[in-house]
């Protein structure tokens, strides 16, 4: 069931009503329980109460936004079909299931570090014996279950696979554990509790920025191509007075405090709209995924992950 979280703050109340202004609408917002991740609800809900208000104020937006949390795509699908949602905060894994049965467009991007798209990275200790993937068979890995992670595994199957596994990444690799802060898997190689992590390119730069030691231990064995992991998608029927300048408002989230506020806690720098087509080539990497998903008859009714992922001390 859906957690409903009104945005608004005491004491901020819509225009009031002129000839030519008409009654303010409701916003509908919703966050898949994935995209949330381990962000703490009750400080969402507060930046987001803050940015609501503060938009709606700098850009007079005649609106009154709601927020909802969802645990189950179905609900989400049934709201946008239904009206009840206007926008939905989801993975590329997600948005290709709910696009299957609802047309979404606009679709705006996060970015981070200027980009809107993830490079992972394999990550292993530079003088360990690990200079190949086939090194790596029966080793352990850390990665992160960030909702930026999400094709993370999928990209794991097709390591192995090229390191000569074609069972994917449950028959190349020992170990995996899922951890739940980006620096975990990178520091889990560092200190030799890991042979090798999956990472972002954005968290590793970060990261060898703060402590250079880091960037001299470490090195990366394989890296992703460019890949659309998150992003926040309209309804294309979603209409509203303000549709254009709640449209400008996304795209201009970075230019206030309160927008700086969300960005911020959810470890991002800015929202960008774009054209479907820009979602191509990390379709081109979900079809081949899918053909070696095929080629696996022991998989054949469930998509692969990793392994069985267990939360490390």
């Amino acid at each position: 069931m859906a957690v409903l979280v009104v945005l608004c703050v005491a004491g901020w109340l819509p225009a009031p009503l002129t000839a030519d202004r008409p009654q303010s609408q409701p916003l509908r917002i919703g966050f898949t329980r994935v995209i949330l991740g381990h962000v703490n609800q009750n400080d969402a809900e507060a930046a987001l109460t803050v940015w609501a208000a503060s938009v709606a104020r700098e850009r007079d937006l005649n609106v009154e936004p709601i927020s909802t949390v969802h645990d189950d795509l179905d609900e989400v699908i049934d709201a946008l079909r239904r009206n009840k949602l206007d926008a939905i905060n989801l993975t590329y894994f997600e948005y290709l299931q709910v696009a299957a049965e609802v047309a979404l467009e606009p679709i705006f991007l996060v970015t981070v570090a200027g980009a809107f798209t993830d490079e992972y990275l394999l990550l292993v200790e530079r003088e360990s014996a690990h200079d190949s993937l086939a090194a790596l068979a029966g080793r352990s890995l850390m990665v992160t279950d960030e909702a930026r992670m999400c094709l993370a595994a999928d990209w794991l199957d097709l390591l192995a696979s090229e390191a000569g596994y074609p069972g994917g990444a449950r028959a190349w690799l020992g170990d995996v554990r899922s951890q739940k802060t980006a620096s975990s898997p990178v520091m889990g190689v560092f200190f030799g509790t890991a042979d090798a992590a999956v990472t972002t390119s954005t968290n590793f730069d970060t990261m060898r920025e703060l402590n250079p030691q880091i960037g001299r231990k470490l090195r990366v064995l394989a890296r992703s191509r460019p890949l659309v992991t998150t992003m926040t998608a309209f309804r294309k029927d979603f209409e509203s007075h303000d549709k254009e300048r709640i449209f400008a408002a996304l795209n201009d989230l970075h230019t206030s405090s309160a927008g700086q506020q969300v960005l911020m806690l959810f470890k991002c720098d800015g929202y960008v709209q774009v054209d479907a087509a820009v979602l191509e080539e990390t379709q081109a990497f979900v079809s081949r995924v899918r053909s070696l998903w095929d080629g696996l008859s022991a998989r054949s009714n469930t998509p692969p992950t990793a392994v069985t992922q267990q939360e490390a001390p």
